[in-house]
């Protein structure tokens, strides 16, 4: 029990790490661009690895409502980046 609690609060801190990137992006200083991509592109990586199913779907719920809205900031930043490089 004891240890299920600590993997549930390390995915929980995780969890929320990410989610403040993502609702707050930080931007790339160089590009002026945000970094939301990257965050949302960093918990698809480390999703799976979460062993708490509670904390795996509320990542997944929240990288689905930005996912949508970034659709056409993502196009921009791509083009953006392409011009910068």
């Amino acid at each position: 029990m004891i240890e299920e609690r600590k993997i549930r609060d390390i995915d929980i801190e995780n969890a929320a790490f990410y989610i403040t990137h993502i609702k707050n992006p930080c931007v790339d200083w160089k590009t002026g661009l945000n970094l939301r991509d990257y965050y949302i592109r960093e918990i698809k990586n480390v999703i799976e690895t979460l062993e708490d199913p509670a904390t795996r779907f509320f990542l997944r719920s929240e990288i689905e409502k930005y996912r949508s809205k970034d659709t056409s900031f993502s196009v921009r930043n791509n083009i953006l980046q392409s011009y910068l490089m």
